[in-house]
């Protein structure tokens, strides 16, 4: 008595709620696993009696089921595991399939095993070449429809001639084959399963219409994805025990991959996807993906703003910047960003003045300054109401014309970045640039305050007499 039985019944259930087109991909897998085949013939139609399905697939592969048992052998070893470039290496697809059929039949040049009922028994029926699988299993018409057309989809190796109900399914050109070393897993000499890494193609293509983008593992589907395009990569993929999963990270590998290469054929419409910030978040990414996607998304002007430094950012959206919040992009998306140096931050893009730094002396204003410095009182008394300090500071490095502040109502000029000149220069760009400061005294940038101090300004400034005259006064 053995360790173990099977519950075909028990399995059956187990398998009842699977997507039926796993039965066509677990039996064409076995054909084109095997060495030197150059056919394979997928039948899948409506059957005798109601609710029946009858499916054939056969294939021409010279040597056949070399052990015949292994069709009916749960686990049993097969040469298939100790290659990376095989499918197969549980040695279960075809046990699967023949716990949901009513009967089975299975010719090749070794024998025949018939499945009938509870019993199996042998038959010395023999193929000269390649193997022929015939059952009947209960499917629905919807079932059979959607397992055909599943079955289309499947992308044959350009060695294999392979048909569906008849029609020729022809291999695809991919839009894109890059090299890439993946996981894969690999029987060793001492017959144990293993895992590595190894290098391999991954072939990209644009799904046709009514396709959803899917995981391939040598032109067999695996796994839906959501992505933009199919991945068939061309090794075996490590994989759930049921044949149509990968891990997470496993997928976040070849989305990498994927991004490096066809980054530059992805439009804004779809830069923000989740497999594109997913491949973000991958150590592979590598920089100009990163920075492309940074341009693709929110354009070349765009920084980061930093907590607390309001006004540089401020600043930054003044002069048309997409300012990024931290809440974006996830912590990896970040990292990779940072190592990429693809956002400068508002605060080194735009240094703001600070309160008390690099203040010129009594010696060194100028007469254009004084006048300017009347001009701004002026203006801050008869418009707001407010007492005006002036400041005027000589800090090149700060990328900032002017600044004020509420607070205390100190409103600085920068010498360093205006320059000596721009104070002896135009009236209007004068006036322009005070109110563009004084504006502050109702709010930031970016409040509604900031807008309706300007509109006060404004006013006030209009409805003096003679403005010219005022401001001539004032200088």
């Amino acid at each position: 008595m053995g360790w173990f039985e099977v519950d075909k019944g028990g399995l059956r259930q187990l398998l009842e709620g699977r997507d039926k087109a796993f039965i066509l991909r677990e039996l064409v897998q076995n054909a084109w696993d095997e060495p030197d085949v150059t056919r394979c013939d997928v039948t899948l139609e409506i059957g005798p009696g109601r609710g029946m399905a009858r499916v054939i697939v056969t294939d021409d592969a010279p040597e056949g089921f070399v052990d015949i048992s292994h069709a009916y052998t749960l686990f049993a070893h097969t040469r298939k595991r100790a290659s990376a470039e095989r499918r197969g290496r549980f040695n279960m697809g075809e046990k699967q399939v023949l716990a949901l059929c009513t009967e089975a039949r299975i010719v090749t040049t070794t024998g025949t095993v018939i499945f009938k009922g509870k019993d199996r028994s042998r038959g010395r029926e023999c193929t000269k070449s390649g193997s022929e699988f015939r059952a009947l299993i209960p499917m629905t018409r919807t079932e059979i429809r959607e397992a055909v057309a599943a079955a289309r989809t499947f992308m044959p190796p350009r060695s294999i001639r392979y048909t569906v109900n008849g029609e020729e399914i022809l291999p695809r050109e991919p839009n894109k084959r890059l090299e890439a070393t993946l996981t894969t897993e690999y029987e060793d000499g001492e017959g144990r399963y293993r895992t590595t890494r190894r290098k391999t193609t991954i072939e990209v293509h644009v799904p046709r219409e009514g396709e959803r983008a899917m995981i391939f593992e040598m032109g067999l589907p695996i796994v839906e994805t959501g992505d933009r395009y199919h991945y068939n990569i061309g090794q075996r993929v490590p994989m759930n025990m049921d044949r149509d999963n990968v891990s997470a990270a496993f997928l976040r590998d070849v989305r990498a991959e994927v991004l490096n290469v066809m980054v530059h054929q992805i439009g804004e419409g779809g830069i923000s996807d989740a497999w594109v910030r997913d491949a973000m978040s991958d150590e592979r990414i590598v920089p100009e993906a990163v920075r492309r996607v940074v341009s693709t998304r929110w354009g070349d002007r765009v920084a980061v703003g930093v907590p607390g430094d309001t006004k540089s950012r401020e600043e930054a959206i003044s002069r048309g910047y997409r300012v990024v919040t931290g809440s974006e992009l996830s912590e990896a998306e970040w990292d990779a960003v940072r190592a990429a140096g693809a956002i400068e931050s508002t605060t080194r893009l735009f240094p703001v003045l600070t309160v008390g730094g690099w203040q010129l002396s009594e010696g060194e204003i100028t007469d254009g300054m004084r006048r300017v410095e009347r001009m701004t009182r002026f203006i801050g008394k008869t418009a707001l109401n407010v007492a005006v300090k002036v400041r005027f500071t000589e800090a090149p490095e700060a990328t900032t014309c002017a600044d004020y502040c509420r607070d205390d109502h100190v409103l600085r000029f920068n010498v360093g970045v205006l320059g000596q000149a721009w104070f002896d220069g135009s009236t209007r760009e004068i006036v322009k640039l005070i109110v563009h400061e004084l504006g502050h005294e109702g709010g930031g940038h970016l409040e509604r305050g900031y807008h309706e101090c300007l509109c006060d300004i404004a006013a006030a400034l209009a409805c003096l007499p003679r403005l010219d005259v005022v401001l001539w006064q004032a200088e």
